[in-house]
Parts: structure tokens; C-alpha cells; sequence
């Protein structure tokens, strides 16, 4: 098993990353930030049949990279935290303006048929339950055939893991849909990574194959061809800290980059802080709620602001932000007796709420995305949300 075919722009790291190795033709991430165009032009339309924690990690990976999303789901509870799930990694997960993008790109259906309907590519995230796939794309055929939707126009995927493609294609009574149909397979933890396995079968079309790769491709996916499920790869450890150092330094060099511009994306000099030192601002806390804070630093390297709550020299907490989380705040003295007014019945509340607040940290999003252990126990979880 492995990519057929070179590779663009992949990397040569050291000995065992070698041709045909676990490592091999792996891609950068950024478990942060994306070094990519904000949103590709190309637009897939998706349908994900199984709203489990993997139908959610890679509903989550396609709206961020672009494509539209319509989430299915046979139990509506599932289909409700799916979508609630989705909103709160995009937040950890992306910068505030590309989460805004990803999550106005992901709907819920109601329906199967609605989920076919809308969409030009579905994958199915089932259990790893053989008779149940062979219903659900049975299903889906019917269904597709009764909307007119023509083989060529749709593409049908199964995220199977140990359950062979063919196995599950072979039991399709509208028979015409078979060519229309592959594996694929998204390697966990799925945000950020550029690989996805392909699985071909006898009925497998070649033009089903082919036109999928280049929608892949068009996404900044990197596609590569498996024959079977006997041997699967995954993201080890090493390829893990690989990526993140890599990815690391992808930033540092973005940001020295800014700093010789002189300029920050909006226009803003990095040298002169949009909120000037000793200015009060508003800042969000992590209650959602706004208080009132008195800047004392800014750092231009990495964008953050030190601030003081209620006001200079109260004692308060003092703690870091990004621009995101703050607004320009009252002046000096409407400042200081609205502090004065908050502070008696606030104070317990401050404190409390203080505790939990501060900016996101690269290892909150580590423990989001790599905590939960590996595909198959993402798979398996993703079973709680099976659709038929």
C-alpha cells in the first residue's frame, strides 16, 4: 500500500521516513493555524451520513478547507450535539474569522433524502457493521434514483476501516450506482492533515476514481491508492512532533516576515498597538461577559496585550489577550466609576471567572484533537451516532 504516482511538494525527512514507511508522503499541519489560503475557491458540496465524533472531525476538516457540509444523522440528539460539537473545535481550533467562515458552511438535515439531495459527494461514517453499510448504500441508491440523480453526478464513500468496499458494493441491488461508489478514508486525528486513502474495488468506475482525486486535490488534499484494508497507515507520534515543530517555525517565519513589512494584515503598524499602553479596553472573559481593563504591555512579536482588570493598580487580575478579545474600552474616568460600582458585587465572580481565563494555548487544542485516543476508538465512537 502507498501513493501511486510522485508527489508535489512532499517532504524527505530522515531515516525510517522512507518510501513505503508509516511516514512516508506525509503532509504539514498546523494544530493552530493554517498556513493556506484563508477559503479555497473550489467548493465541494458534502454530505456526511453519521454524525459520531469522526463524521464531526472530518465534517469540521472539509468546511475549514472550503467545502459545504450537510450533517445526517437517524437520531436528532446526535445530530444536535454533532453540530454543537463542530462549533466549539472550530472556535479552539481555527482563528476567529475562519471559524466564523467554517461554521456558516455546516447544516444539519433532517432526512436522509434532504442529505442526498444537497450534496455532490457522501460519506458514509458508520459502524464497522457489514450488513449495516450494505442497507444504508442500498438505501442511498434508492433514493438517489427516485430524486434522478444520475451515477455520473453523484459520488458515494464509505469511511470503512476493516470492512472491505467491495464487500459493501457488491450487495447494491440498483446496480448502476456500484461504479459510483469507493473508500475513503481520512487518517486521524483528521484536522489539519493533507493525506487521505483512497480504496478502489472491481465496481469502482475509473472515472469515479479519478474525478475524486482531482475535487481532493483542488482542496489542497493529498490522495493516495490502497487496494485493500489489511494494512492501514497511521500518524505515529515522531510524524506528529514533526509536523507541529514544522509548523512552528512555518509561523515564526510569517511573523518576522510582518515585522520587516512593518505592516499587520489590516494596515495596523506592528510597532503602535491598536489599544495604546495605559488605554482602558473592554475584555471578554471566559463567561462570555466583558470587564473593564487597563493595557500595561504590548507585545508586537506575537500580538498580545497584558492588561489589568478594573483599572491601574487595583490588584486585580492581570492577564494576556489578543485584539480579538477586546474593544476600546470608556474613558479614564467613566472607567474608573464604573469599576468602582462593579467592584463590590463582582469581586467573588472575578476571581472565579479569573481562574479559568487566558488566551488558547496550543496544548488546549492538542488535548482536543489527540486525547481521545486512535481511529478505531474515534471510529467506535462514532458508532453512537450510527444512520441507516
Amino acid at each position: 500500500m502507498g501513493a501511486t504516482g510522485s508527489k508535489e511538494n512532499s517532504y524527505s525527512p530522515p531515516s525510517p521516513y522512507t518510501p513505503g514507511g508509516a511516514a512516508y508522503g506525509a503532509r504539514h499541519f498546523s494544530p493552530v493555524q493554517s498556513e493556506r489560503p484563508r477559503m479555497p475557491p473550489f467548493t465541494l458540496k458534502v454530505g456526511i451520513v453519521g454524525s459520531g465524533r469522526m463524521g464531526c472531525l472530518i465534517a469540521g476538516e472539509l468546511v475549514r478547507r472550503g467545502c459545504t457540509v450537510v450533517l445526517y444523522d437517524m437520531h436528532e440528539p446526535t445530530r444536535t450535539s454533532a453540530f454543537e460539537r463542530l462549533c466549539e473545535l472550530a472556535k479552539v481550533s481555527l482563528p476567529k474569522q475562519d471559524a466564523e467562515l467554517a461554521i456558516a458552511r455546516i447544516t444539519v438535515a433532517n432526512s436522509l433524502k434532504d442529505t442526498l439531495d444537497r450534496s455532490e459527494l457522501i460519506l458514509e461514517m458508520l459502524a464497522e457493521d457489514l450488513a449495516l453499510k450494505q442497507a444504508l448504500f442500498n438505501q442511498m441508491c434508492n433514493i438517489l434514483k427516485q430524486l434522478g440523480r444520475s451515477p455520473g453526478q453523484v459520488t458515494l464513500c464509505s469511511g470503512t476501516l476493516t470492512v472491505p468496499i467491495g464487500d459493501i458494493v457488491g450487495d447494491i441491488q440498483t446496480q448502476e450506482y456500484r461504479g459510483s461508489c469507493l473508500g475513503l478514508r481520512f487518517l486521524y486525528p483528521v484536522w489539519f492533515i493533507d493525506d487521505v486513502e483512497v480504496i478502489n474495488c472491481d465496481h469502482t468506475k475509473r472515472s469515479t476514481r479519478e474525478n475524486l482525486e482531482k475535487k481532493l486535490k483542488a482542496l489542497d488534499f493529498q490522495p493516495f491508492l490502497s487496494q485493500n484494508v489489511s494494512s492501514r497507515r497511521k500518524l505515529n507520534p515522531q510524524e506528529v512532533a514533526f509536523f507541529i515543530n514544522k509548523a512552528d517555525r512555518q509561523r515564526q517565519r510569517k511573523v518576522e516576515q510582518e515585522q520587516q513589512s512593518g505592516l499587520q494584515q489590516d494596515g495596523q503598524p506592528l510597532d503602535q498597538p491598536r489599544y495604546s499602553i495605559g488605554s482602558n479596553v473592554y475584555v471578554k472573559r471566559s463567561n462570555g461577559e466583558e470587564s473593564i481593563a487597563f493595557v500595561k504591555e504590548y507585545d508586537a512579536a506575537k500580538n498580545i496585550y497584558t492588561v489589568e482588570l478594573d483599572q491601574a493598580g487595583s490588584g486585580k487580575l492581570i492577564k494576556q489577550c489578543r485584539e480579538d478579545a477586546m474593544r476600546k474600552g470608556p474613558s479614564a474616568a467613566a472607567a474608573a466609576a464604573a469599576a468602582a460600582a462593579a467592584a463590590a458585587a463582582a469581586a467573588a465572580a472575578a476571581a472565579a471567572a479569573a481562574a479559568a481565563a487566558g488566551p488558547c494555548t496550543r496544548e488546549d487544542i492538542y488535548q482536543v484533537l489527540f486525547s481521545q485516543g486512535d481511529e478505531e476508538d474515534a471510529v467506535d465512537a462514532a458508532c453512537g451516532g450510527s444512520s441507516g
